[in-house]
């Protein structure tokens, strides 16, 4: 039962933490809108013509959409919308063993997700590598903290599954790392 208790409190903490870096970030929150977005739903639930007053109707009894134009019920949207929201798995700080993510260590990712890296030390930089190589050589996002500029450096970037990645730090800053998975896979440590 304590386990469970302390996990709860962690989670709790994990999103505070991730709910107050989107609030100061807006270039966060545009990436990770950007990735939830990946499908659109067109969903016609009023139709309203200005030409005409038909307002009040209510259309019925339609079939399953196979165009691109077609009006869907919303039943039929709903049932996408299910699908959609069980693509992502859940944040998480940890590897495949439960260990914490840490820069320096090499991760293989278990399926396609996002990696969200960030740190709090004044004018130190941070890289992420990713590629299908153990280590990964391709710098994919370099980032920096500014005094000038909320003093924080963070990234998110795509890993694709099978792809390695790794976070190096300048003067070995300490860094915060979240694996955001499409579907449940984790990242395996190397």
């Amino acid at each position: 039962m304590m386990l469970n208790i302390r996990k709860i409190e962690r989670d709790r903490k994990m999103a505070k933490k991730v709910k107050n870096m989107l609030k100061n970030n807006m270039v966060l929150c545009v990436m990770i809108l950007t990735a939830i977005c990946l499908t659109s739903v067109v969903f016609a639930a009023d139709v309203v013509i200005k030409a005409g007053d038909i307002s009040a109707t209510k259309v019925s009894s339609l079939a399953g959409p196979t165009d691109s134009n077609d009006a869907a019920r919303k039943q039929y949207v709903d049932d996408q919308m299910g699908s959609i929201n069980s693509i992502f798995g859940s944040w998480t700080s940890n590897d495949s063993a439960s260990n914490t993510l840490v820069r320096g260590e090499v991760y293989k990712a278990g399926s396609d997700g996002f990696v969200l890296v960030w740190h709090s030390t004044v004018d130190r930089w941070m890289n992420i590598y990713t590629d299908g190589s153990n280590p990964p050589t391709t710098l994919i996002m370099k980032a920096d903290s500014s005094s000038i500029v909320r003093h924080t450096a963070n990234a998110m970037i795509p890993v694709r599954a099978d792809d390695y990645v790794k976070v190096t730090t300048e003067y070995n800053v300490s860094v915060n790392m979240y694996w955001l998975p499409i579907g449940n896979g984790s990242l395996v440590k190397q």
